[in-house]
């Protein structure tokens, strides 16, 4: 979601994504969209639009997307534990990264302990205390 948040609103980053749709021709659409496969029940995976450098002062970091589209999946429609979800065991579960679901003994598992609790806010995902 992100990528389409930067690019309506920079005609650079438009140029670059090879224009719009029908589907998304503005970023109501994109939210709209969203709001419809979660009513739904089609799963929502929350990945990271991070590519770099895209645009001469346009950069999506790599790590900060991630949480911005968290963020941005909870502005529309999913809570705050939903888009945790699309961004860590939904995503993982997708890619069939099945050793990355839970953590127990004998599995790789990346751990993120955050200082603040993102069930009340998800941005708090951003306020990490070790990794």
């Amino acid at each position: 979601m992100s990528v389409f948040r930067y690019g309506y609103s920079n005609p650079a980053l438009l140029v670059f994504l090879g224009g719009t749709n029908s589907t998304n021709a503005t970023y109501v659409h994109v939210e709209e969209n969203v709001r419809r496969l979660h009513k739904a029940g089609i799963p929502i995976l929350a990945g990271t639009d991070a590519i770099g450098a895209i645009a001469p002062g346009l950069v999506l970091p790599f790590g900060s997307t991630l949480h911005e589209v968290m963020q941005l999946l909870n502005s529309v429609s999913l809570t705050p534990l939903e888009a945790m979800k699309a961004g860590t065991v939904e995503s993982a579960k997708w890619h069939r990264l099945l050793d990355r679901c839970e953590i127990n003994v004998g599995e790789r598992t990346n751990l993120v302990l955050p200082n603040s609790d993102p069930l009340v806010d998800v941005s708090n995902t951003r306020d990490i205390a070790r990794v």
